[in-house]
């Protein structure tokens, strides 16, 4: 499989109207990767969200999310009934860190005591470390971005939400694409099926 994009602990949230990234349930601990031309979501351990066309991808991050810089929001527009989504990176850099330390106090002499305190240290890391977190984040959306836009997604950042002024794509296209998520894939894989469960809606 040629990578252009693969990044662990990244989290999905649902997005209301206009792209507002909506506060409640997110699915946590994500590998999203673009790959072979598809956009692949992954929820640990092995739970296949999404696998679809690039092309079938639309980039809609509207302007004060595009500002902030460490998500992005997508609707896959060939499926009827999709639901906006939010990419969010800003967590990877304080889970891969949560991450590290969990594994080092592993196997240590009172790893009750040392749990608590890396729990504890944690805690204080989320404000202490949240420049590196926002940088990390920021550099993540760039490249994937950059990487989606290369496979053949079409960005619309910077407008509304899909609606009106997004130029539908012919029927004939659609099925085309939608016919191509089913190579290889098993199992729901479509937005509309795992976004609901998966973030509560």
């Amino acid at each position: 499989m040629a990578e252009t994009f693969s990044q662990q602990f990244c989290s999905l949230a649902r997005c209301g109207a206009g792209g507002r990234i909506v506060t409640g349930k997110r699915a946590r601990n994500c590998l999203v990767q673009v790959a072979d031309g598809e956009l692949i979501i992954i929820m640990a351990p092995s739970v296949l969200l999404a696998r679809v066309p690039a092309p079938m991808v639309e980039i809609v991050t509207p302007p004060t999310l595009r500002k902030i810089g460490t998500s992005v929001i997508l609707w896959l527009g060939g499926l009827g009934g999709a639901p906006l989504f939010a990419v969010e990176f800003d967590t990877v850099y304080r889970l891969q860190r949560a991450y590290a330390r969990r594994a080092a106090a592993t196997g240590k002499s009172g790893s009750g005591a040392l749990g608590g305190a890396v729990r504890r240290f944690l805690g204080v890391s989320d404000i202490t470390t949240l420049p590196e977190a926002m940088r990390l984040g920021r550099e993540l959306t760039r490249e994937f971005t950059a990487a989606l836009l290369t496979a053949g997604a079409v960005s619309h950042a910077g407008q509304d939400a899909p609606g009106s002024e997004h130029s539908p794509r012919s029927v004939r296209q659609e099925k085309s694409l939608i016919s191509r998520t089913d190579r290889g894939v098993t199992g729901r894989s479509w937005p509309h099926a795992w976004l609901a469960p998966m973030l509560g809606s």
